[in-house]
């Protein structure tokens, strides 16, 4: 833009004058400027235009301005419109520092430079989506509520086998652990654990567990998860939620 080459040269400007001792040395370090902007295409009339807009700058910076100037950001459009602008907060004495910003193009909004790195699901057979109900989510999603249920039909006509959490983390990392547990109930590491305890209860022997899964709700941040999970909880009061649980996430929610 327009704009930024007029700062360029006026800094050329400021730095003749800061680095001459005296009003001869500045006239001197003035004059090799000029013939340095010249011998690149600038003629003599726009050169004396950007001297006298920058002399009237000094002198308006001897009066008083604003302590706190405010810095305004405008998408560039084009130098005469960032111009009126800032003669318009300078005819109101708006103390703002208006800055024009490049924007977004075009190209950038409607085109991608990397089409394939979006996200998608690690694993070719993905047990996950195949768990999920009601065409809602993918196995990718973060930052949920959900609810994941034995899909036994004795369990769901008994209404057994229920769970509900919450997850920061892809949900397809916390069903598989879900899955793990129920599929291998005896193992240490999983014998505490919800469906662990769901299938050594009602599934004894089985090998290949049966879970489904559904979101229930997107959260916007960890304490706003915290909070959806603790009123699905205690309104569902699904059976593998345990009793502690339950007590302790009612500090999470606010009686009204």
């Amino acid at each position: 833009p327009t704009s930024v080459k007029e700062h360029t040269i006026v800094n050329m400007y400021k730095t003749a004058d800061s680095v001459s001792s005296n009003d001869t040395n500045k006239q001197h370090s003035e004059k090799m400027v000029d013939e340095l902007l010249q011998n690149n295409g600038y003629s003599s009339r726009v050169l004396e235009r950007i001297k006298k807009r920058k002399s009237n700058k000094q002198r308006k910076s001897s009066n008083p301005r604003p302590t706190t100037v405010a810095t305004l950001k405008i998408p560039f459009l084009s130098d005469q419109c960032t111009a009126q602008i800032k003669r318009a907060a300078e005819q109101l004495h708006i103390p703002v520092r208006v800055v024009s910003t490049p924007g977004r193009k075009l190209k950038d909004i409607l085109t991608s430079s990397k089409p394939l790195d979006g996200t998608r699901c690690p694993h070719d057979e993905c047990i996950t989506d195949k768990a999920l109900e009601g065409g809602k989510g993918k196995c990718t999603d973060r930052n949920l509520v959900y609810h994941a249920s034995c899909g036994f039909t004795n369990c769901e006509q008994q209404t057994v086998g229920k769970y509900d959490g919450e997850s920061g983390r892809p949900i397809d990392d916390r069903f598989l652990e879900h899955y793990r547990s129920a599929k291998n109930p005896t193992a240490v590491s999983y014998k505490d654990k919800p469906f662990a305890k769901h299938y050594n209860t009602h599934h004894a022997g089985c090998k290949e567990p049966k879970l489904k899964l559904r979101i229930q709700e997107k959260a916007s941040s960890t304490n706003n998860r915290k909070i959806k999970e603790a009123r699905i909880i205690l309104k569902n009061k699904s059976d593998l939620n345990d009793r502690e649980e339950q007590v302790e996430l009612k500090r999470f929610t606010v009686k009204n």
